[in-house]
């Protein structure tokens, strides 16, 4: 039997998960621009070993400004801009497994072998998938505040299928497909205190969503909530660190539910450690950037 959520809950965590994956801003450099396929365009800065980024649901690119002004000291960083996120260009056929496929695609055409993936929540799932695509290789993955899969969100429990949020993910590409982009601002403005601490987070949340294309987040949600990583990740020796963020909530015992649903989700997973800021919103770039710096610097040197 397929299990149906109360409305009240399936609404709270869908605002969480929903501007859990947005941001903007601008990156201070001069991006050698480039497109790779239709649904994903690609900028490059600096020189070294490579390092991918990801952003999250209706980010684009950018949202890594302050990490790319970090890493492109030691390192060639490719940031990932997906279609009809921000400002970049709506294009058809933009679903979660097409970016997988067209950043693997860029990687293997573009010969950059083992790099560092890092991804922000919807891009953290990527970092993930990278991990146990068997067209590429990658040396180690992060994922800043994204779950190998999204359900526990939504349920408050890793107990949690495909199968029983299937209804709850058709609904939401349904509603989002229907969406204004004033609409789609307006749903997002409800849920920004659950995204970042600051004022200046929430404009940057928002300056997103009013740029983003509905219709493609709702497919991306639709995606996210279809496919769980969990089984698929046990089978993968990728170093991987999910850095987690449980500032939103203002009582110990809350935090470390959160904690405990993150660690459960890779609890299974050998080469896999969880990492949490207790003070940070969902844009940990935003609210702890050197928080972010160190934990990243840390990782890639190990």
């Amino acid at each position: 039997m397929k299990r149906l959520y109360p409305p009240h809950r399936f609404a709270a965590a869908l605002s969480f998960t929903m501007g859990a994956w947005l941001l903007t801003s601008s990156v201070a450099a001069s991006p050698d621009t480039e497109s790779h396929t239709n649904v994903i365009h690609v900028d490059e800065y600096g020189v070294g070993t490579p390092v991918i980024l990801i952003p999250g649901l209706m980010s684009d690119g950018t949202v890594w400004q302050s990490t790319v002004d970090e890493l492109q000291k030691d390192h060639k960083v490719y940031v990932i801009n997906v279609a009809g996120f921000g400002r970049t260009p709506v294009a058809p056929d933009t679903t979660l497994e097409n970016v997988e496929h067209a950043v693997a695609d860029y990687l293997v055409s573009h010969q950059i072998d083992n790099p560092v993936v890092i991804g922000h929540s919807m891009g953290g799932f990527l970092a993930m998938a990278l991990a146990v695509n068997p067209d590429v290789e990658i040396s180690k993955a992060i994922s800043v505040d994204g779950l190998p899969y999204i359900g526990a969100i939504f349920t408050g429990s890793n107990d949690v299928s495909v199968e029983m949020l299937a209804p709850q993910a058709s609904q939401i590409r349904g509603m989002y497909a229907a969406m204004s982009r004033e609409q789609f601002e307006g749903q997002t403005r409800m849920g920004l205190s659950r995204q970042s601490a600051s004022e200046a987070g929430h404009q940057k949340v928002i300056e997103f969503a009013s740029t983003s294309d509905p219709a493609t987040v709702g497919q991306i949600m639709y995606d996210l909530m279809s496919r769980d990583l969990r089984e698929a990740l046990r089978e993968t020796d990728t170093p991987i660190v999910l850095l987690g963020a449980s500032g939103g909530f203002q009582d110990a015992q809350r935090k470390q539910s959160v904690e405990k649903m993150y660690e459960q989700q890779l609890a299974s997973v050998p080469s896999a450690t969880v990492k949490m800021n207790t003070q940070s919103l969902h844009f940990i770039m935003y609210d702890d950037p050197a928080w972010l710096k160190e934990q990243i610097n840390h990782f890639i040197k190990e």
